[in-house]
């Protein structure tokens, strides 16, 4: 159910070519944009990119596990 149920839907999350998690980090630079713009244009400037620390953090809190 967790994969495919209508409440969680992660298949996308972890199928090839990881659609739903590149939706998700894409979600994220818009929410720190609006929320913390300091922080934000901080890493822009420093050329931090989200999928740097998403990916592990999103698995993390998805899956349990440290990658």
């Amino acid at each position: 159910q967790l994969m495919t149920g209508s409440r969680w839907m992660m298949h996308g999350f972890f199928c090839p070519g990881f659609p739903k998690l590149f939706r998700f980090q894409a979600q994220f630079e818009k929410i720190m944009k609006k929320m913390l713009p300091k922080v934000y244009k901080h890493f822009i400037t420093y050329q931090v990119q989200s999928d740097l620390y998403t990916i592990r953090w999103f698995m993390l809190c998805y899956l349990g596990i440290y990658i």
